[in-house]
Order: C-alpha cells, then sequence, then structure tokens
C-alpha cells in the first residue's frame, strides 16, 4: 500500500548493537519458557550521532492485518 500521506512510524531502544544485527526481531513481552511473544520491531539502523540506540519501523495494526491475511491463505 503506498499513499503520499503515510509516515514511517520508528520506534528505539537503547542499546549496544553491532553491525550484522540488522533484521533482529523486538520481543518485549517474550515469554522464554513457551517462546511465545509479540514482535512489535525489527533492528534497522543507527545513527552516528546515538551510537547506542537502534531504530526499526514500529508494527502496528497494519503489519498484524498483513499477518493475520498471510495466516488465512493457502499458500504453499
Amino acid at each position: 500500500m503506498t499513499s503520499a500521506n503515510k509516515s514511517v512510524v520508528l520506534t528505539a531502544g537503547h542499546c549496544v548493537k553491532m553491525g550484522g544485527a540488522s533484521g533482529g526481531a523486538w520481543m518485549p513481552n517474550l515469554n522464554e519458557s513457551t517462546g511465545l511473544g509479540t514482535q512489535n520491531s525489527v533492528n534497522s539502523f543507527t545513527y552516528n550521532f546515538a551510537l547506542n540506540w537502534m531504530f526499526g519501523p514500529y508494527f502496528g495494526n497494519e503489519a498484524q492485518a498483513v499477518y493475520q491475511a498471510a495466516q488465512n491463505t493457502n499458500a504453499v
């Protein structure tokens, strides 16, 4: 979906991740004993002026809708 009026919502977390961490899941409520939780972002980028912070896109309602649609298909 594209729209000139859409903006990207970012989230940030204080961390000391280095190169190679891109794509790592952000699971703020992960239950380590069951492995279940909600993913709300992935490691995407840092800024030179904020080296101890990692930024990523926030997975909100639209991302949830895409996930649900994919779960309801018969794709192989």
